[in-house]
């Protein structure tokens, strides 16, 4: 029998919070063009199920619309009611209006065949528009953290080797640092040859008066509770937790910070990320991996980035978490010899 025929049966004969469990890590590796097809497929799966197919948006609109004013209200226009001399080409907002004339909205006051006619007079508050809200100002700057961790190689069988957590670190929205914590290890159960100390810097005793590692979960897991999660390819980190990023508001900026690395067979361009070293080193000049790894400055940078993203989606009116930039930009490095294109958010191209 074949894999996907075996997790075919598996998941028929499981209970649901496994079903939905292995769904969530299937879609944690999905890239996000790859969840736009999911969604998709998601939205015919659902059409499909329904008994009753429902109407489209522009009918239900003129439907309600129809039964609303035949029920309630009856259409009155402004040339066939009298107005009165007082009235006549004069600006709300300048001119005191008489009590006769006071505006009314036609929407929030029905008119019956039998009431005086309403006329709504033109407002210039009415007429303006309200703010953009972007989609992270649901969340206060306080709820807003980032989230980073650094591993350490476990002594195991060859052929058997197996990360785990050496240190944990979060960020507040203004780069405070609200955790950072050691993860305890027993002397002498990783690896602490020469070019792993180079990445980790942790030698042999340097984690045996590290925290529990239970604790330390515990404590992650309340700063996770109604908090956005920003985080730069974080789903190893979550999952070095046995958290699953599906069960939390995260945002990695990896899926909106794309390089274009060459075009397909049928000509169009092949995205892939960027690392935090390199995109720190465009927009901050400075190299924060040249050396030792540390969870806390890989944290800062990640919430400065985000902070990038921010702005430029301002720019850029990208209102919804998923929306693109159609714009690109330069994107050079002197110390990397070389130069390339830089899409935000542009993930396909339409």
């Amino acid at each position: 029998m074949s894999y996907p025929n075996e997790a075919f049966n598996w998941m028929r004969g499981t209970d649901e919070k496994s079903r939905m469990d292995f769904v969530r890590e299937i879609l944690a590796c999905c890239s996000p063009g790859e969840l736009k097809i999911v969604q998709k497929l998601v939205n015919t799966a659902q059409k499909r199920s329904r008994p009753i197919p429902r109407l489209g948006q522009k009918i239900r609109r003129k439907l309600l619309a129809s039964s609303s004013v035949s029920s309630s209200c009856v259409p009155v226009s402004a040339s066939s009611v009298p107005v009165s001399p007082s009235c006549v080409n004069v600006s709300a907002s300048s001119v005191p209006v008489s009590p006769s004339c006071v505006p009314v909205s036609a929407s929030s006051v029905p008119v019956s065949p039998s009431s005086a006619p309403i006329v709504p007079v033109a407002s210039s508050s009415l007429l303006s528009s309200p703010r953009k809200v972007f989609w992270w100002e649901v969340y206060a700057e306080s709820n807003i953290i980032a989230f980073d961790t650094e591993m350490v190689t476990l002594i195991q069988p060859i052929g058997n080797q197996k990360n785990s957590l050496g240190t944990v670190a979060l960020v507040d929205y203004e780069g405070g640092i609200i955790l950072s914590e050691k993860i305890q290890h027993a002397p002498g159960s990783f690896l602490t040859d020469y070019a792993h100390v180079a990445i980790t810097g942790f030698k042999k005793f340097d984690l045996e008066n590290g925290n529990n590692f239970n604790e330390i979960r515990d404590q992650v897991v309340s700063h996770f509770e109604g908090s956005l999660i920003i985080t730069q390819a974080g789903h190893g980190d979550f999952k070095a937790f046995g958290l699953i990023t599906g069960d939390y508001d995260t945002f990695d900026i990896q899926h909106k910070f794309l390089q274009k690395t060459g075009e397909d067979n049928h000509g169009y361009p092949v995205m892939q990320p960027i690392i935090l070293r390199r995109l720190v080193l465009h927009y901050f000049h400075t190299d924060i991996q040249d050396g030792v790894h540390s969870a806390e400055k890989d944290a800062i940078y990640t919430m400065k980035l985000f902070r990038i993203y921010q702005n430029l989606a301002k720019e850029e009116c990208m209102i919804n978490r998923s929306d693109n930039c159609r714009s690109s930009h330069d994107f050079s490095f002197s110390l990397l010899l070389h130069s390339q294109q830089l899409y935000i958010s542009c993930i396909y191209w339409r």
